[in-house]
C-alpha cells in the first residue's frame, strides 16, 4: 500500500451545429475579445481528404448564429459587415459579445464542410461576469488512487458522485457555468473561488476547498503521491488550468485571485500529474455562450 500525503504547494469534441465532413479546421473552438488583445483568430481548413484539385479558392467561409447571445463577428478588420469569404484560411474579428459558429464549404464538392465555434467577450482585463468550470476525472488516475491509496482518514478514496452526473460524465469532462448575477455576490466578492464555492455549495458537492482556492478534497478524492518519476513523484490532485486558444495553461494564480475574463475558462482535472509545464491533452472546445 503506498503512503499518500497531500504535496506541498506554494476531448475533442466541438460544440458547434453544424460539425464536420470530410474537412476540418485546425481549431475547434476560440476565444476573442471586442477590445484590446486577442481581438481576432485565424481559422485554416486541412483539404487533405478533399477532392482532387480543390483550392483555396473552393473554400467559402460563413457564419452561423449559435448560442444566446449571439455574437457579432466580421472576416475584415475593417468592414464590420463582412460576414463571408474565401481562401484556405479566414480570420474573425470581434464586434460583439456572445457565441457564433464559423462554417467552411467546398463550392467544388457536396457534403464537405468543417467548423468551429467562436466566443466572444468584451475584453481580456474585464472583471468577470461569469466563470466556467471544467471538471474531469482521468479513468487511469482514478483506478491507480483506489487501488494504491488512502485518504488522510485511512479510507480508501472513491468518488462521491453529484446527482445527475455519473463517472461516465466525469471521465468524459464536462461544463458547468457560474454566473455573478445568479451568485449574488458583487464587486470584487465575485472571483473564481467564490464562484467554485457557491456552485458546489448550491448543488451539494463533496468539498473541501482551502484558503485562496487549494482543492483539499472534491468528490471524495484528496491529494496522493504517485511512483517515483525523474525529478520527483507524480502527484494524483485537483490540478487547475486555465484553457486559452492555445490548450490548457496551468494556473499559477490561486483561485481567489482570478478575476478576468481573460482566465474565466477554469480546469479542474484529477490526474496524475506531471511537472506543470505538461498539460492535459486533447483540450475541450470552449463552450457555447
Amino acid at each position: 500500500m503506498v503512503t499518500c500525503a497531500v504535496p506541498f504547494m506554494a476531448s475533442e469534441d466541438s460544440d458547434a451545429l453544424t460539425g464536420n465532413s470530410h474537412i476540418s479546421l485546425d481549431y475547434s473552438s476560440a476565444i476573442i475579445y471586442v477590445t484590446g488583445t486577442g481581438h481576432s483568430f485565424t481559422f485554416t481548413v486541412d483539404l487533405t481528404h478533399a477532392p482532387s484539385g480543390t483550392t483555396g479558392s473552393n473554400v467559402v467561409w460563413t457564419l452561423n448564429t449559435i448560442g444566446t447571445p449571439a455574437a457579432q463577428v466580421s472576416f475584415s478588420a475593417y468592414d464590420q459587415s463582412v460576414i463571408t469569404t474565401t481562401g484556405i484560411s479566414a480570420t474573425v474579428y470581434a464586434v460583439s459579445t456572445g457565441s457564433i459558429e464559423v462554417v467552411a464549404t467546398l463550392n467544388n464538392a457536396t457534403d464537405y464542410y468543417a467548423s468551429a465555434v467562436v466566443v466572444v467577450k468584451q475584453r481580456a482585463s474585464a472583471s468577470a461576469d461569469e466563470f466556467n468550470f471544467y471538471f474531469q476525472i482521468n479513468s487511469a488516475a482514478y483506478s491507480y488512487v483506489t487501488t494504491n491509496c488512502q485518504n488522510l482518514n485511512g479510507t480508501t478514496p472513491s468518488a462521491i458522485l453529484p446527482n445527475d452526473y455519473s463517472m461516465d460524465d466525469f471521465e468524459d469532462g464536462f461544463w458547468v457555468k457560474v454566473t455573478k448575477s445568479e451568485t449574488g455576490l458583487t464587486g470584487d466578492d465575485f472571483n473564481a473561488q467564490s464562484a467554485l464555492v457557491w456552485y458546489l455549495t448550491h448543488n451539494a458537492w463533496a468539498k473541501d476547498i482551502g484558503a485562496y482556492g487549494w482543492i483539499n478534497s472534491l468528490l471524495g478524492l484528496e491529494s496522493y503521491m504517485g511512483p517515483a518519476v525523474s525529478g520527483g513523484n507524480i502527484w494524483y490532485y485537483w490540478a487547475q488550468y486555465t484553457l486559452t486558444n492555445n490548450g490548457w495553461t496551468f494556473n499559477n494564480t490561486t483561485l481567489e485571485f482570478i478575476t478576468e475574463e481573460g482566465s474565466s475558462y477554469i480546469g479542474l482535472i484529477f490526474w496524475g500529474s506531471p511537472p506543470s509545464m505538461v498539460v492535459p491533452t486533447p483540450a475541450p472546445d470552449f463552450p457555447v455562450a
